[in-house]
């Protein structure tokens, strides 16, 4: 719950921008259709709350332009940008603050804009902050955390007969491990999948598995795999326990949910260096509830950019 205490004092700490109406780019490295991780949820919920707020927004993702509600010249006010590499590859000249979101310390992805004047980073956890410190030796002064904005009213604990549905199909008692599966998660999810077992409970895998491989090689710990494109919160109201890694939004959705969340910290290569088990409470989901919030995150972003 660090990161939240670190969001709420920044809201305090942050003037809010009066708030025109902005001219705002944002960038992403992967085109429209790419699959569903962390990085374009947030990307889409952000966007979404921007255009709701009657902000002008010009979408660039790979090398596809989209000006939303009209056609605009290359006159921002604001640029966010997701991908270093692939901002450099658009040849803008910047005029505009940039708010550059860093989404992993992993992933070549995920370097670090480096070179510009009016730039602030925004990471969505402390391990990032941090190693952007250590390995870029960025000023501190210059690295904000915020987290993923997530859709709050589809994560709680009411239980509607819509979710019902989906939860009786599981067939008892479960667990549910969440998240794009790739070799980082690896790990993480054969010891969850032991520890579903070790407490009576079935182990459910949900997540975009991109291949069938993947789905073979889940399939071989795991009761029930669920190989989504979509948001799965009704899942997440049922789990007894929900598992992931590196404090990314599935364990904060299992917070707005009060679930037990058993969330596993890796190193780059995927091995599990700490695993982390906290009960789900009242007071938690809260203040979850309020940072995480789109409108919260889009407001917080643009305070930032225009400080």
């Amino acid at each position: 719950m660090n990161d939240v205490y670190e969001v709420l004092k920044l809201r305090d700490e942050i003037k809010n921008f009066e708030k025109n109406k902005l001219r705002i780019l944002i960038t992403f490295r992967y085109g429209f259709s790419f699959m569903k991780n962390g990085a374009m949820r947030c990307i889409q919920i952000l966007c979404d709350e921007l255009i709701k707020g009657g902000h002008k927004l010009t979408l660039i993702f790979d090398n596809q332009r989209k000006d939303v509600s009209g056609v605009y010249d290359n006159n921002f006010d604001l640029i966010i940008v997701n991908h270093a590499d692939h901002f450099k590859t658009l040849n803008f000249e910047v005029n505009a603050p940039i708010i550059h979101i860093v989404h992993s310390e992993f992933f070549e992805v995920d370097k670090p804009l480096i070179g510009f004047d009016r730039i602030k980073y925004v990471a969505v956890r402390t391990e990032i902050k941090d190693h952007l410190i250590k390995e870029y030796s960025i000023d501190p002064n210059l690295i904000y955390i915020v987290l993923n904005p997530i859709k709050v009213r589809d994560f709680n604990s009411v239980i509607r007969e819509s979710d019902r549905i989906e939860i009786d199909k599981i067939g008892g008692p479960y667990g549910l491990f969440a998240g794009t599966f790739m070799y980082l998660r690896e790990q993480a999810a054969i010891s969850f999948s032991n520890t579903c077992r070790e407490n009576g409970l079935r182990s459910v895998y949900a997540g975009e598995c991109i291949t069938e491989a993947n789905v073979k090689f889940l399939n071989q710990y795991f009761d029930v795999v669920i190989n989504f494109k979509d948001d799965i919160h009704s899942l997440f109201k049922g789990a007894s326990l929900t598992g992931g890694i590196q404090k990314g939004r599935t364990y904060w959705e299992g917070k707005l949910c009060k679930r037990t969340v058993c969330e596993y910290m890796v190193d780059p290569k995927g091995e599990i260096y700490d695993v982390l088990v906290e009960d789900g409470t009242d007071e938690d989901a809260a203040l979850v509830a309020k940072v995480v919030d789109p409108s919260f995150v889009a407001e917080l972003l643009i305070d930032l950019g225009m400080k």
